[in-house]
């Protein structure tokens, strides 16, 4: 995460070696209470502290398997606490060819760099446009692989393709494309996204498998100082919901949360499992 498009620490070595980011919590078991009502969940959270004066940053990575989905989800929240008002950049790069992306893209019809300076100044502005409250799939194809994000983005954020190779004198900056997810003039902002690597295309027969995302919908639906929760929809079967702490971490610490006026209690730094019926 980038913050008014300013390096972390300013850029200087020996202010970012005097400092690391805390571990808050991590699980690489198979649930966190052992129980079958639980789906398998590996997941870690870190805390940055000194990256940009007078903003937290908070950082959750899961991976999640869901039934009916037969390859892993990776979860990546970013909550971000500051004094005042910024801009933050969520950066996506990938390699390969874009597949499916939002409606509304607009191409620059002359492509300039992104910025002036913090490496900005090396990257094309190559199109963008603004998200609706809808998520945003971006799905592409690379080595033979397909790969889809799915982003909880909100109405407003602003949605940049980018490519490195501007102000390169040297041609030998590698030409690799980014999405970035832009939120503009919030001091408390949230990244949410759902990687998925899935099925494969042939080139010699021409045939693909598994070509679309088991995740058809991602929605945070409580983003609070002590706690995330977001709802996962897969393309069939049940809902599941992911809630994690910001907070409290013990393992023996008891939490309770109304969700779409259903209860959840557990016990932990977070909770995984499939969304209640009324």
């Amino acid at each position: 995460m980038v913050q008014d498009e300013k390096s972390h620490f300013n850029g200087d070595y020996a202010t970012g070696a005097a400092h690391h980011s805390r571990l808050e919590f991590y699980d690489f078991g198979n649930g966190n209470d052992g129980s079958s009502a639980f789906a398998k969940a590996k997941i870690i959270q870190a805390s940055e502290q000194n990256a940009y004066p007078g903003t937290s940053i908070n950082r959750t990575l899961a991976m999640l398997e869901l039934p009916g989905v037969n390859h892993p989800v990776i979860i990546d929240l970013v909550k971000i606490v500051a004094d005042k008002d910024h801009q933050y950049d969520l950066p996506l790069y990938f390699q390969g060819q874009i597949l499916q992306k939002n409606p509304g893209f607009q191409q620059e019809e002359t492509m300039m760099p992104l910025g002036s300076d913090n490496g900005y100044q090396h990257l094309w502005k190559v199109s963008s446009t603004t998200a609706s409250e809808d998520p945003t799939v971006f799905s592409w194809l690379d080595q033979q692989k397909f790969y889809t994000a799915t982003i909880a983005s909100s109405a407003g954020d602003e949605l940049i393709l980018a490519r490195l190779g501007a102000n390169d004198p040297e041609n030998n900056l590698r030409q690799q494309p980014v999405l970035i997810q832009r939120k503009k003039g919030m001091s408390n902002a949230i990244f949410a996204m759902a990687i998925e690597a899935h099925g494969s295309y042939d080139p010699v027969s021409e045939f693909s498998t598994g070509a679309y995302a088991g995740i058809e919908n991602m929605e945070v639906v409580l983003n609070t100082d002590e706690y995330i929760v977001v709802n996962l929809q897969p393309r069939s079967g049940d809902a599941y919901l992911l809630m994690v702490t910001l907070k409290d971490h013990g393992k023996s610490t008891m939490h309770n949360l109304t969700i779409k006026e259903l209860n959840y209690q557990w016990t932990g730094p977070f909770w995984y499992g499939e969304q209640k019926k009324k």
